[in-house]
């Protein structure tokens, strides 16, 4: 009987490790941009350039904010463009809840959370300049308590 729980444990850690390797190769490209002083004003604008790649591809972007708990707002709005060889393709806005209808706070982690966007979708050409650029689009400014946010983008 030990052989047979020492193998099922062997195929176990096998199938574990290969689904783990799978959901990395997903992921093409993850920056985390700092906000200084946690203080972002609405004409700072951050920007992500992505990977020039040899094939074109359909890809999701999630995006992270990072909250302190002198962040005072349930939500925050960002406005994202999406640039292609330096021309926007795309722009949307995307409202990213922080706490729930109870007050609540959502997301991981403590004193800074981590929330995620509901993803957004990419078409990223091969041989091209890809970039982002993401503002906030609050009426407060400079907003205060978000020191960092994220880009996530999978390929799909």
């Amino acid at each position: 009987m030990k052989p047979l729980a020492v193998s099922l444990l062997s195929i176990i850690s096998i199938l574990g490790m290969a689904t783990l390797l799978s959901c990395q190769d997903s992921l093409f490209y993850s920056e985390y941009k700092e906000i200084p002083n946690s203080q972002w004003d609405s004409r700072d604008t951050l920007s992500f350039c992505l990977p020039v790649t040899e094939n074109s591809f359909d890809a999701t972007l999630t995006v992270s904010v990072r909250r302190r708990q002198d962040y005072d707002y349930k939500t925050i709005a960002l406005k994202i463009e999406h640039l292609l060889n330096d021309t926007i393709v795309s722009t949307d806005t995307l409202v990213v809840t922080l706490f729930d209808a109870n007050g609540h706070p959502l997301g991981q982690g403590f004193p800074i959370s981590d929330n995620y966007s509901r993803p957004l979708y990419l078409h990223l050409k091969k041989n091209a300049s890809h970039s982002l650029r993401i503002t906030h689009a609050m009426r407060l400014n400079p907003l205060q308590g978000i020191p960092d946010v994220g880009v996530f983008v999978e390929r799909k």
